[in-house]
């Protein structure tokens, strides 16, 4: 195990400079792991590459192999390695140079590399220049992931998130590309625009259906493609394992892609043989991490696995993913199947898979529940249950039973903008409970406004900012605060969204903006469904501007030229609540400028004319 960093703070990245020749010789039962400090997971982990670095079997996160001498030559084999460069969610990288924090993205430099049968998972700005690749697996979740392929050889490219446009994204400008399989998940935008020569490579299905947008020179100059997006791998057991196929049938043996309450067979296919004692199962679900039910199996060939399972009345319904756990290659378990990217998807019919069903509409009184079951003939009634989180404690909110002709519940206490878990039961005349139903999930109707407090500003000065702040406060959220001003005499209004600070909201006028004709405003407060305002564009509020030579100078508070004993006890009325001083007079007499007045303030203007201090500034 090597790590980067400790626990100081560093000026100067740790780096491992190779001169020579570096081998990391691990092995599939002792793996070398390569990191940094647990205080400083999100920096980078840097080999300066003079020479040549062979590795195999390591696992190395956040990698950032360069060479300092930009000569970028072969530089070694990398084999049955995982380079891991974003799968935890880190925040973006950095390393230190020269005393300065540098921020270098999320970019991974790997150069002139041979990877082969690696698991390369590749973030942001991420470049892998001239690499050459068979047998390995390359998952990019990435803006600009930029991979240079010499050679892209009996490989897997797999690409999770969106990707802005750019010329390309994974490319092999020169070289070779062959017998690979090209994946993306559902969004066209998260597919990476290719230069690809070569032959007998696959794609995925919306790789076929948008072909031309996605891969770049796709057309010759007389409209024929040129690459055969509808080919087939020319030996699909060199690629890291994958899953081939799911397959369902009902219990008589037809294939089925929507199922109901009954067993099912699933079967998956995977392209090379497996470890048939590795535990593979399969689990699914509605939403991540698709563990809410559990199918076990075994297999029944070194490439097919079957399970069996049997839909409750109970089960969730709707869209599901499936995905496939702990199944590895049979020569090395450290070659993973990726289930979590290759998620099956079918459809559990409402009616057919839920006799007990139960929905939740959310309305402005309350929240509506329409439930209905077909599974018990002699019922009693119904209870039904709320919960906080879904797996929260469940209590039971109807005082009495449910007559059995009822099929609408209110919830009439639901809290606006809340979000609740439901589930209900059915009581049968023996007064014992069925099993819960599906649970279902809903989000009362925020009715209630934000709340909003605002002292009107009435006065402000020619070139010096002026601040204008409100307090606003929501049941659920405040999704943000407007304000809306103009020159008195404009007909348009200029907006600023307000700055949050705690409850306090606050947005900056710049001097620039103001006119001695004056201002206008109002803000508005806005959540989900509802906004409050103090003002409006009918009655805004208005704002006189002076020329700030009216309070330039401190002291003269009764703003005569001069400053003498009358204006340190005109200050000191004020504080004693004798007097009350103009918006002007409050300025001159604050000689802090902190928004309050007091003794000392009166003392350094007594003071400034017995000539004590030669200064009124405090």
């Amino acid at each position: 195990e090597i790590q980067f960093y400790d626990d100081r703070e560093y000026y100067t990245s740790p780096t491992i400079t190779v001169y020579g020749v570096l081998n990391f010789n691990g092995s599939k039962e002792n793996i070398i792991n390569m990191h940094a400090s647990e205080m400083h997971t999100a920096f980078v982990c840097r080999i300066d590459n003079l020479g040549t670095i062979n590795m195999n079997y390591v696992y190395f996160v956040n990698p950032d192999i360069t060479s300092s001498s930009g000569a970028y030559s072969s530089k070694g084999i990398v084999s049955n390695s995982i380079f891991d460069h974003w799968s935890h969610n880190r925040d973006p990288l950095v390393g230190y140079q020269n005393g300065n924090i540098t921020f270098v993205g999320n970019t991974l430099g790997v150069y002139d590399f041979e990877f082969v049968n690696c698991s390369i998972y590749v973030g942001s700005n991420t470049n892998l220049n001239s690499i050459s690749t068979q047998g390995s697996i390359i998952i990019v979740n990435a803006f600009f992931a930029n991979v240079y392929a010499g050679k892209l050889e009996n490989n897997i490219i797999y690409t999770l998130d969106v990707i802005e446009e750019s010329d390309y994204n994974l490319s092999t400008v020169e070289g070779i590309i062959n017998n690979n399989l090209f994946l993306s998940d559902n969004s066209v935008s998260a597919m990476p625009k290719l230069y690809v020569s070569g032959f007998n490579n696959s794609f995925s299905q919306l790789y076929r259906m948008y072909s031309s947008q996605v891969i770049n020179g796709y057309y010759d100059s007389t409209g024929t493609p040129t690459i055969d997006v509808y080919g087939s791998l020319a030996d699909a057991s060199l690629l890291w394992p994958y899953v081939v196929s799911v397959e369902m049938f009902d219990k008589d043996g037809n294939p089925i892609t929507k199922v109901g309450k009954e067993e099912i067979k699933v079967r998956v296919t995977f392209n090379r043989p497996m470890d048939k004692n590795a535990g593979t199962f399969l689990t699914f679900g509605t939403i991540e991490p698709y563990a809410d039910y559990r199918i076990d199996g075994e297999y029944i060939s070194d490439t097919v696995w079957e399970g069996t399972y049997t839909l409750k009345a109970q089960i969730e319904n709707g869209q599901n993913f499936l995905k496939v756990n702990q199944a590895w290659a049979a020569e090395d378990q450290t070659k993973t199947v990726f289930g979590e990217y290759q998620l099956h998807e079918f459809t559990i019919d409402t009616t057919a898979a839920m006799a007990m069903n139960l929905q939740a509409i959310a309305k402005e009184n309350g929240i509506e529940l329409t439930f209905a079951q077909d599974d018990y003939d002699t019922l009693l009634g119904y209870n039904i249950y709320r919960a906080e989180s879904k797996d929260g404690n469940y209590v039971r909110l109807n005082p009495a039973i449910l007559l059995p002709d009822e099929s609408t519940f209110l919830d009439e206490n639901a809290e606006p903008g809340k979000t609740y878990w439901y589930t209900y039961t059915v009581v049968l005349t023996d007064f014992s409970e069925s099993n819960p139903a599906g649970k279902v999930v809903a989000t009362a109707m925020d009715t209630l406004a934000p709340n909003m407090y605002h002292t009107p500003v009435n006065q402000g000065y020619m070139n010096n900012n002026l601040v204008i702040s409100c307090t606003a406060s929501d049941n659920v959220a405040i999704e943000s605060v407007v304000l809306y001003y103009r020159a008195v005499g404009a007909t348009e209004w200029k907006t600023l969204t307000m700055v949050k600070q705690n409850d306090k909201y606050s947005a900056t006028v710049f001097g620039s903006d103001l006119t001695l004709d004056g201002i206008e405003y109002y803000i508005v407060a806005y959540d989900t469904n509802n906004s409050i305002a103090k003002g409006s564009a009918e009655a805004p509020y208005t704002v006189v501007i002076k020329d700030a030579s009216s309070i330039s100078r401190l002291g003269d508070v009764d703003g005569d030229g001069v400053v003498t004993t009358k204006d340190a006890l005109m200050l000191m009325q004020c504080i004693n609540g004798d007097l009350i001083l103009s918006d002007d007079e409050f300025k001159r007499a604050d000689l802090n400028k902190d928004g309050d007045l007091s003794s000392f303030e009166a003392l350094r203007i007594l003071q400034y004319i017995n000539g004590n201090v030669n200064t009124l500034e405090m």
